[in-house]
């Protein structure tokens, strides 16, 4: 196992320099690299046995003329490969930008054994990433593709409905396709076919067809699940988190930006005894009252022993929320962001300190 990293991007070609030519390496994370289609060459010549190449946050050049062959072809040779990680770094700066295409991730259809895929932000990337990914179903356990544009349902869920040994999925906005819509197909049928009993995260950025009777069959069909991330589904009601507060071990939710959300999921997260992490950002509805109540269950079985909160852009709350959550054991992260004018220390604090100094800020005493 080979791990490094760098402030500023490293050549990946140093690095497979200094490799001997049979190299029994079967771990590499080299993250901020840069790289071309000749150091993808060197690397699986000297590296035949490699298993797993993580390259986050790294650039991966497209060829210098015309005549280069596809960057990642190389890796076509690696039969051993099984996790690739290819998150993209989402800045401005040239060696920033997303950098994997459809045509590049195409080299995965030669691969044997391929189990995960991590392509967060690889904003390049469409639909067309599934069907290169159809030949992995059986063995597939990791696919994280978030952060990408906005993908049919229809053809996601086509896949996963293959994938009976998936552990963590991570999806782009979902929308309803051209198909989709002539066949009448709508979310529940997505939802309907969707069984992996060893699935432990679900996350999905934007999901605005996705209705209560959808997530009631995720939380029956996946009942393992820890995490729970539906953001921007916007038919969603309070029932949806009556469903997901059955999931036995739910250890983060986030329901972001889900309009229909009331008062009434806060009382039903009440009884969510293995709830860590909460996320209801833009949910507009929640009053400061019903955020109150729901503070002093915090920490106090059966309630949940949360150590995060998200309550950014909620306008009903204010101080009365804020001193509600400061006085919390436990609760080492907190934002509220966006909601009615508070002290700059009370808005949001992400650690022991600034917990107490917000705490101060409100005149209240730390717990």
């Amino acid at each position: 196992c080979l791990t490094g990293t760098s402030d500023h991007h490293v050549s990946l070609k140093y690095l497979v320099e200094a490799l001997p030519k049979a190299c029994a390496l079967q771990d590499l994370t080299l993250a901020r690299c840069s790289a071309d289609w000749k150091d993808m060459e060197r690397l699986s010549k000297s590296c035949a046995r490699l298993r797993v190449l993580r390259l986050p946050h790294s650039f991966v050049e497209s060829g210098d003329s015309a005549l280069s062959p596809p960057p990642l072809l190389a890796l076509g040779k690696l039969k051993h490969l099984r996790a690739l990680d290819f998150r993209a770094w989402d800045g401005k700066k040239h060696k920033q930008r997303p950098w994997l295409s459809d045509d590049m991730l195409g080299v995965i259809s030669q691969l044997k054994d391929l189990r995960e895929l991590r392509a967060t932000d690889q904003k390049l990337l469409s639909d067309r990433c599934f069907w290169f990914l159809r030949r992995h179903a059986p063995r597939l356990r990791v696919l994280h593709i978030n952060g990408c544009k906005a993908m049919s349902g229809d053809i996601a869920f086509g896949l996963l409905h293959m994938c009976d040994h998936l552990e963590s999925v991570r999806l782009p906005s979902l929308v309803v396709g051209q198909s989709g819509k002539i066949l009448g197909t709508d979310t529940n049928r997505w939802c309907q076919g969707l069984h992996c009993p060893q699935l432990r995260e679900l996350c999905v950025d934007a999901w605005a067809s996705l209705e209560d009777s959808g997530v009631q069959r995720i939380a029956m069909q996946c009942n393992q699940l820890r995490i729970v991330w539906l953001r921007q589904a916007p038919k969603l009601s309070d029932d949806a988190a009556t469903y997901l507060v059955t999931l036995p071990h739910l250890s983060s939710l986030s329901l972001a930006s889900d309009a229909g959300l009331t008062d009434r999921t806060l009382r039903e997260l009440a009884s969510a005894s293995q709830l860590r992490c909460l996320d209801l950002s833009g949910c507009r509805q929640l009053t400061e009252a019903s955020v109150v109540e729901f503070a002093s269950c915090i920490a106090v079985p059966p309630g949940p022993p949360l150590s995060s909160v998200q309550l950014d852009a909620c306008p009903n709350l204010g101080r009365a929320a804020a001193t509600a959550l400061a006085s919390c054991m436990g609760l080492h992260r907190c934002s509220l962001s966006g909601c009615r004018p508070l002290p700059e220390a009370a808005l949001t604090w992400v650690n022991a300190q600034g917990h107490t100094d917000a705490c101060h800020a409100l005149g209240v005493q730390p717990p």
